[in-house]
């Protein structure tokens, strides 16, 4: 996943405004398809790829991302979106670096 470029981030936020407050935070999730998406790569783009986080830390990580209270329903579709990867046991997780750009990700699942 390449990180967002400014002018892609000013896109995807004008889009999302609705679902995040001034602190960068989720609000609720979108009910569209497109910006759930949209959705999960704001997420994505805010996780370290640079190291592993046990359950509780991913946990807590995507709790101060967003404000409902759903960070099982958050964190377990961005594994099943490939943003975010675990190991076997669910004791780690991760973010890879690929060469996916914000457009090639949403083209792949709409």
């Amino acid at each position: 996943m390449q990180h967002i470029d400014e002018n892609m981030m000013n896109t995807q936020l004008r889009e999302l405004k609705p679902f995040i407050n001034d602190k960068g935070q989720l609000t609720s999730y979108p009910a569209k398809y497109k910006k759930k998406l949209m959705a999960l790569w704001y997420l994505a783009d805010k996780i370290d790829m640079d190291r592993e986080y046990s359950e509780p830390e991913i946990n807590s990580l995507i709790n101060s991302l967003h404000t409902f209270g759903d960070q099982a329903t958050l964190r377990r579709e961005l594994i099943n979106k490939r943003l975010l990867f675990r190991s076997t046991d669910c004791s780690l997780y991760w973010a890879e670096g690929n060469d996916d750009t914000f457009e090639a990700f949403m083209q792949r699942f709409i």
